[in-house]
């Protein structure tokens, strides 16, 4: 199986392996494990205004250390649309950016700029809460993505959330090098108490996936993290925290916590 063609028929799956640099232990986390990894998803670029311009926060942290240590592992750099200083998703932002050619095509120039002077193998889309008047425009802007990026010979790989009506699935599989189904949040931070994926919802979302998306073009994105609900003063929204954070809360609770 090659890693710098997703695309291509394979019978090992990809194990890819997000990564951002807001939190600390993603670091010490891909330094422990990178061996196991096929494909490094860091997220590095951002589109939070309607004019579709890139913002970068390339971690040289990250790209040194491969350098330096002769690690070779592949990178597909993920742009969202996501404020991590304020945990919001810029949807209406984004909605103006989708209904102006001109600054799709700005956008199309930075990240082919981008992708060729680092020679990264491809790009990884996480365009996330798009509204549902925007998903025709969505859908035009993908393709003409995927285009571009294939152009320049690179790969096109999106994210698409777990059950969602309001986007073509079919479309997307058929666009796309991979679809990574988002197969978690079952409960969010304003929902009820419960799983971020229990296990019959994690299945039934695959089921319905493959029968729109070929099963070697989708990768299944699971969820590392948790909720904490304030249940004593009925506090929401739920705090998020990271999986070490859980297991810490779980100990100091005397749970058990228990592993499938």
């Amino acid at each position: 199986m090659e890693v710098t063609n997703p695309g291509a028929p394979r019978t090992e799956p990809i194990r890819a392996a997000f990564y951002v640099d807001w939190d600390p232990t993603s670091f010490t986390a891909l330094r422990q494990n990178h061996a196991a990894i096929d494909l490094l998803i860091p997220e590095w670029m951002h589109v939070t205004t309607a004019d579709g311009r890139i913002e970068h926060e390339d971690d040289t942290q990250v790209l040194d250390w491969l350098r330096n240590t002769g690690i070779k592992l592949p990178v597909m750099p993920m742009i969202n649309n996501f404020v991590s200083a304020g945990q919001t998703w810029r949807s209406k932002e984004v909605a103006q950016f989708l209904a102006d050619p001109k600054a799709e095509e700005s956008f199309f120039q930075q990240i082919g700029e981008y992708i060729g002077a680092r020679k990264f193998p491809g790009v990884v889309l996480d365009f996330e809460e798009i509204p549902q008047t925007s998903q025709p425009a969505f859908k035009t802007f993908v393709a003409e993505f995927a285009s571009r990026m294939h152009a320049i010979d690179a790969k096109f790989l999106m994210t698409l959330p777990a059950s969602d009506d309001s986007y073509d699935y079919h479309f997307f599989g058929q666009t796309s090098d991979i679809i990574i189904l988002m197969n978690y949040d079952e409960h969010w931070p304003e929902s009820p108490t419960g799983p971020v994926a229990s296990h019959s919802w994690f299945v039934q979302n695959l089921r319905q996936a493959v029968k729109v998306i070929s099963r070697d073009k989708l990768l299944m994105g699971i969820g590392s993290y948790g909720y904490d609900w304030d249940l004593a003063h009925k506090k929401t929204p739920a705090q998020d925290i990271t999986f070490q954070e859980a297991l810490v809360t779980a100990r100091e609770s005397d749970s058990i916590v228990s592993f499938d």
